[in-house]
Parts: C-alpha cells; sequence; structure tokens
C-alpha cells in the first residue's frame, strides 16, 4: 500500500497525509515540535519513517540477511544511532 501509487489521487493524498502526520508524531514523540518553517527537522522525521518503510520491506519481501532474522535485541543499537542522528537537538 504505501510503495505503490494507486492511480487514484484521492487515495495517494490520503497515503502522504498519512505518512505526514506520522513523521510530525515522530518529531513529538522526539520531544521536538516542528515550526511552520522548520522543513529540515520535518525532513528528519521523514526519513526515519522512510527507514523504517526500507527495514520492514526488505525483511519481509527481500529477505536480505542477516535483516530478515534479525531480532529486536539486534536492531535496537543500531536503529538508536540512527534515531539519536536525525533527531537530535539542530546546532
Amino acid at each position: 500500500m504505501l510503495l505503490r501509487v494507486s492511480g487514484d489521487e484521492g487515495v495517494d493524498s490520503l497515503r502522504r497525509q498519512a505518512l505526514q502526520d506520522f513523521s510530525r508524531q515522530v518529531l513529538q514523540a522526539s520531544g521536538t515540535r516542528p515550526a511552520q518553517d522548520d522543513d529540515e527537522r520535518l525532513l528528519r522525521a521523514e526519513l526515519l519513517v522512510a527507514l523504517g518503510v526500507g527495514v520492514a520491506v526488505i525483511r519481509s519481501a527481500v529477505g536480505l540477511q542477516p535483516l530478515r532474522d534479525a531480532t529486536s535485541d539486534d536492531l535496537i543499537g543500531p536503529l538508536r544511532d540512527v534515531v539519536d542522528i536525525l533527531l537530535a537537538p539542530p546546532h
């Protein structure tokens, strides 16, 4: 659903809105609320959402090892590093 264009602009618009909303929720969960003009912070949150979608696809559809069989304990360290870097407070 998230990776294919449906051909229906209404459905595609709903998909974009859901992903934008989720990106904003990621920022709020990190303790950051994006300002209206804070495109970089929102971009960072969107990259994090895209990473999550990509990991799910690689694990389920592609089956790339060792990612496919990685446990949550295996993933938490590397993912925490990425989250900390992407959502670090601005300099």
